[in-house]
């Protein structure tokens, strides 16, 4: 309740608020009541969100300047996303690869937000392979992923 106040309180004085999950729905009332937005994820949900999606682009900045920052905040997206799949830092030329498709997808005619329109094929991780059996005493990983909230106001 006391995080409730303060954020709406903060949303007054001209902050914005961001709950990054909100398992019980508590939040998205909230952020209705203040004119926000609760978007939900999860299974079932039709809702996507592109993390490639470069943003509005503030007006002070100029085109050469905003096609930095995006290609910059793309790289690192990405890599941090690698690099926790891989359980390692990236290597050089496993960057180099990464940037060479990040300007292959951005290059395309017409895209300002290169994204993959359709689903990939995603290798289970070879502990969840068929056959393989936990060892005694860890829990089994849920089938289905509880629906995620979040808020942004």
């Amino acid at each position: 309740m006391l995080a409730k106040a303060m954020a709406t309180r903060s949303i007054a004085t001209g902050r914005k608020v961001y709950v990054p999950g909100d398992p019980k729905g508590e939040w998205s009332v909230v952020a209705q009541a203040v004119g926000g937005i609760a978007i939900e994820l999860g299974a079932g949900s039709t809702t996507r969100l592109n993390p490639l999606d470069e943003g509005p682009r503030p007006a002070a900045i100029t085109s050469d300047a905003w096609a930095t920052l995006v290609a910059t905040r793309r790289r690192e997206l990405l890599g941090s996303l690698v690099e926790s799949a891989l359980g390692r830092p990236m290597t050089t030329m496993e960057h180099t690869a990464l940037d060479q498709a990040l300007r292959t997808a951005a290059a395309q005619p017409g895209t300002t937000h290169p994204a993959h329109g359709r689903r990939c094929p995603v290798q289970p991780h070879p502990a969840r392979r068929r056959g393989h059996r936990p060892p005694a005493g860890r829990r089994r990983p849920r089938s289905r992923p509880r629906p995620t909230r979040a808020g942004l106001w």
